[in-house]
């Protein structure tokens, strides 16, 4: 996670070359501006990134640990994302094994 960097000198990405083959330039930029339009207008959910700051925080030399309260981060980051929230699963129980013995008491008195 140290050598993690981020891209904060907003270089503009050029596209794969290959895209060239089926679509110009005049068409990509198109694509790619309703593509943007739909996550940023349409969509408008964004994520915030807190990210720590390992220099400013102190950190046991031992452990490699430090307090909750402790912890520096850098300013944080808002981007704009597509999420998707799943339907829950029941992944503790299978009903077509038999994980374990399964004990019944009889009322027998």
């Amino acid at each position: 996670m140290a050598g993690l960097q981020f891209n904060t000198k907003n270089i503009k990405r050029v596209p794969i070359n290959r895209n060239n083959l089926f679509y110009s330039e005049e068409s990509f930029s198109y694509e790619f501006e309703v593509g943007k339009n739909y996550i940023e207008q349409d969509m408008n959910q964004t994520a915030i990134l807190y990210q720590v700051d390992l220099s400013n925080t102190n950190v046991d030399a031992v452990y490699g640990e430090t307090n909750e309260d402790s912890v520096q981060f850098k300013a944080p980051v808002e981007f704009n994302c597509v999420y998707q929230i799943d339907e829950p699963e029941l992944k503790s129980y299978d009903s077509s094994k038999n994980l374990g013995k399964t004990w019944r008491v009889s009322s027998n008195t």
